[in-house]
């Protein structure tokens, strides 16, 4: 059906006719409850879900009861979002703070002391000289160059807005989704690309990422231990990241294929007692005693409302196990009550790993970060990698554990970690779905 008719002059003929015609189709196509049934022009088929046909060919009593539309489409009108952040005087303010208010100490706590931040101002100097200009953090992709004429609550006045995609908020395995790369096999390291160290299991078929004391200065002392790593020394660089030229070369002529491909182990060594032999336990290994004094720790946190979950409620001392975990309740074990909780019931080589694994998450994830630091900090999740390795079986690192020599990295070019994470969203995504207002 043809609906033109909808922007013509509503006294005029055609928007007349338009009416008549809209009555006549709801006539034939009305359905219970006050509904019709729409089909598509193209194809000729409804717009709602049918039910299973029995020989009856009008579609009319074939709808679902239910009438759930055959495709959903949710449209979010982000221009329009735009224009609300500058017609309120506080936000149109706010907008403004890393121009007007933010401190210039050479420190990072804002995404706006971050490289990147600095070099999109130097390559589009008429984007960076205007500080209300937006740069967005989105699950998504793409630039929009064109600018949108915006009326400014706070200076009183219109002015050209533009926005442009400063950096995307994702977990990991999303990044495959979102940006078409593999995030699982021999490359699965975005940073790292063809130089990602990997290591194929021999029994167990999983691919595992070792090697980070390439990451390491060049005269590290661990670069020359045998004995504790793979029985040989390290005198390999590391990778350097590619720069944007490199990037886009590579992506120029890249063949989209769909669909799946077909897809050295170390081990402890057996001991023989006697006439039996048996398998030595780890260093990381708990008895049951000492999971029960991990548990009994754990379940006697309590933790300010709304910081994070119940930790009792996450306890299992029947199974003497942790249940129901969601990734901010890792990040607050991580960050805190593991520093305590390993105390006494791990061998304090381990120990030691463990806690500066546990300070370094805590030095990252401060809003006020000294620049000069982040090179140290980048040589400490280094040095941390290759402790891993040297008390770790080699299937615990998996792609996750390879990133973490890559997180400093990232705050130098997109600023403050606590700005860019997934938990605000995530806290807040039952409310953003509330808003479609579809159940479907």
């Amino acid at each position: 059906m043809d609906r033109s008719w909808m922007k013509a002059d509503r006294l005029g003929p055609v928007y007349e006719k338009g009416v008549l015609e809209f009555l006549e189709y709801t006539d034939e196509h009305l359905i219970d409850n006050n509904e019709i049934v729409y089909q598509c022009t193209k194809y000729g088929v409804s717009r709602y879900k049918l039910k299973a046909n029995n020989g009856d060919d009008n579609d009319n009593d074939n709808v679902s009861r239910k009438h759930r539309p055959a495709k959903v489409l949710w449209y979010l009108p982000i221009i329009s979002r735009f224009n609300m952040l500058f017609s309120n005087l506080k936000g149109a303010k706010n907008i403004r703070w890393h121009a007007d208010e933010k401190t210039h100490d050479g420190n990072i706590r804002h995404v706006a002391d971050s490289l990147q931040w600095k070099k999109i101002d130097s390559l589009f100097l008429d984007f960076g000289v205007e500080p209300r200009n937006l740069r967005l953090g989105l699950a998504t992709d793409g630039m929009n160059p064109f600018g949108v004429e915006v009326d400014d609550a706070y200076f009183g006045e219109k002015f050209k807005m533009r926005a442009i995609l400063f950096c995307t908020i994702k977990k990991f395995p999303a990044y495959g989704n979102l940006a078409g790369y593999s995030v699982k096999g021999y490359k699965a390291c975005p940073i790292c690309e063809d130089n990602t160290c990997y290591h194929q299991l021999e029994f167990r078929k999983k691919t595992v990422y070792l090697g980070h004391r390439k990451f390491l200065k060049p005269g590290h002392p661990y670069r020359r231990l045998r004995k504790a790593f793979n029985e040989e020394q390290e005198f390999d660089e590391a990778p350097k990241p590619l720069i944007g030229d490199e990037v886009y070369q590579r992506q120029e002529h890249i063949n989209v294929v769909f669909g799946k491909r077909q897809k050295e182990k170390w081990e402890l060594a057996p001991i023989e007692k006697g006439k039996r032999t048996y398998m030595p336990l780890a260093c990381h290994t708990l008895s049951k005693k000492k999971k029960k004094i991990f548990c009994e720790y754990l379940q006697g946190i309590k933790f300010s409302q709304g910081y994070s979950s119940n930790m009792k409620k996450l306890v299992s001392m029947k199974d003497i196990k942790l249940i129901g975990l969601k990734s901010h309740d890792f990040h607050v074990l991580m960050q805190q009550p593991l520093l305590m909780a390993i105390r006494g019931i791990l061998p304090k080589n381990v120990r030691v790993t463990i806690i500066r694994l546990c300070l370094f998450f805590n030095a990252i994830c401060n809003k006020v970060i000294d620049f000069k630091n982040l090179d140290e900090l980048e040589d400490e999740a280094s040095i941390i990698l290759c402790q891993l390795d040297i008390y770790f079986p080699p299937s615990f690192f998996d792609i996750m554990v390879h990133l973490l020599v890559h997180l400093v990295r990232e705050i130098k070019f997109c600023g403050p970690v606590y700005l860019r994470w997934m938990y605000p969203i995530e806290q807040y995504m039952n409310i953003f779905e509330g808003y479609t207002k579809n159940h479907h």
